[in-house]
This record gives C-alpha cells, structure tokens and sequence, in this order.
C-alpha cells in the first residue's frame, strides 16, 4: 500500500516515470487487490484519491488509463477478485453456515465501529501479525501526532485539490470500517474487522497530506530520528514480548532470564536491528535531503 500511495502520485505527477516505478506501481495494485476480498475496493479507493490530489484530474486519469502496464494490472486483478468473492468467498459463507441469523441494525453497527475505530487504527499501526502482541503506545501516540502535523499542515495549504483528499480520506476510513463491519455481520454475524483491513487507507493520510511538504534538513533529520526511535523501542517491545512476556516489573529479564532468545540473542538482535535503523535513516536522510534541494 505505501508502495501504491507513493509511485502512483510520482507517477501522476509526472516527478518519476521510470521503468521501475511503473511496475512497482502495476505490481503493488495487483498485489494489493488480490490479498484480500476487499482489495479491489481499497485500491479503487487509493486511485481515485491519487488521482483527485492533481492539478489536472482528468489528464491524469487518462495518463493512468493510457498505461499499458498499470491498467493491466488493474483489469486482471479486479477480474480474479471478484471472480474468486463470489465463487468462493462468498459462496462458503452462505446462510447455512451461520448458526445465528439475527443481524444487528445499522445504528448498532456504526455505534460499535466508531468506539472500535481507534483500538483498530492501534492495530494498524503494527502488531506483527499477533493481536496479542500490540506496538508500544508511545508509538501510536508519535503515530497519531505525526498524521495530525501533516493533516493540519496540509488544511490550510492553498493546493485545494490536497486538501480535499485529505478531508475525504479522512472520512472515509471510519465509512470504510462500518461498510466492513457491516458485511462480516452478512456473513459471520460479527464484528470482524481488523486493523490490518484499515492499513491500505491509514498509510496514506501522511503521504497524501504531505506530498507537497518540502521541509529543511533539520526538520528531516528529526522526523527520521523519532521514526528509527519508534521503530527501535517497537523491536525492544516484540522481544520483550516473546522472551518473558509483559509485566510492569520484569523489562530486564529479558536479558537476564529468558525464556526464549532469537538466533543473535537478546542484546546481539537489539544491536543489529540498530545498526540496520542507522544505515536505513542515513539513506533515507540523504535521498530525502536530495529530493528536497532538487525542489529548491
């Protein structure tokens, strides 16, 4: 998704039209729309978004459909989702595999959706594929705090055509979690929706909202300072989480008493993922600093 979100706009904006930005693009929507039932509706989501953030929607819409590779792409992928929903989503959770039938009204739905919608968003941010293993909340709160920086930034930018993306993008997420929780009551009578279903979306409030942001290198050099921080306390959080569980009192047993260690160990796995974060926040300092003189 923030493959999607970020080639298809270097894309419309005519900024990049490389070979590999274009299958990067054509091969992230496929992906996107095949890995779940509503795929398709989150990539018709990003392109329509994508598309509205441009001067000139119409041209780029046509720059979009003229893309032999992008709009094979879409085409197939629409073509096996639906084909795969209704042949065999769908067609596996009938009626008949419901026990209880009684559907909640719709006031009930959207009740429930928007006192969930932020436990959800907490989800997306990264529970490494476990609910049980939720990210630190400092790091949904710097999470929240940055979105809310760029979607504020952004509100009073004069690029109208941003603004009203964001706006939309805004309100759509939680329109999209109650549509969701509305069909997995169809279909399973409950509340199924995940955060994971509201990432495709979530990830493109930043990148939307700051696409015409060019900030000074120190302002670069802090946002990537607390991204590597966040990242880095998260890793601390997951082996903490698999060594010896969490407890308000028992941080240090992990490097003292674990129960189980990855292959480099505790402190060898905390010094690689640091390492690895350093040379990363480098290339993206140097690459966005670049990006940023070059727009200058």
């Amino acid at each position: 998704s923030i493959c999607l979100w970020s080639g298809i706009n270097a894309l419309l904006s005519n900024y990049k039209q490389s070979p590999l930005t274009i299958n990067s693009v054509a091969l992230s929507a496929l992906l996107l729309a095949l890995s779940r039932p509503v795929g398709i509706i989150s990539l018709a989501i990003i392109l329509t978004i994508s598309i509205a953030t441009t001067q000139l929607p119409l041209a780029s819409l046509a720059s979009v459909a003229r893309n032999l590779k992008l709009s094979s792409a879409v085409a197939i992928s629409f073509t096996l989702a639906v084909t795969w929903y209704f042949k065999v989503y769908s067609f596996h959770l009938d009626e008949a595999a419901v026990t209880n039938r009684v559907i909640p009204p719709t006031r009930q739905i959207i009740e429930q959706s928007l006192s969930d919608l932020t436990n959800k968003i907490s989800e997306s941010i990264g529970n490494y594929g476990w609910l049980d293993t939720p990210t630190p909340m400092f790091v949904v709160w710097f999470f929240f705090a940055y979105n809310a920086f760029f979607i504020t930034r952004n509100l009073v930018s004069p690029q109208r055509n941003s603004r009203m993306a964001t706006i939309f993008l805004i309100c759509l997420i939680p329109i999209f979690m109650m549509v969701l929780n509305s069909n997995f009551q169809n279909l399973l009578r409950t509340y199924g929706v995940q955060g994971r279903h509201l990432t495709p979306l979530i990830v493109g409030l930043p990148l939307i909202s700051g696409i015409n942001w060019h900030p000074p290198r120190a302002t670069v050099k802090f946002v990537i300072g607390c991204w590597s921080l966040a990242v880095f306390m998260t890793g601390v959080h997951v082996i903490r989480r698999y060594s010896v569980g969490i407890r308000s009192t028992n941080f240090f047993e992990m490097f003292s008493k674990p129960v189980w260690t990855p292959p480099l160990g505790i402190a060898g796995s905390l010094i690689a993922l640091a390492l690895a974060l350093l040379a990363l926040s480098m290339t993206i300092f140097l690459v966005a600093t670049k990006e940023v003189a070059d727009a200058g």
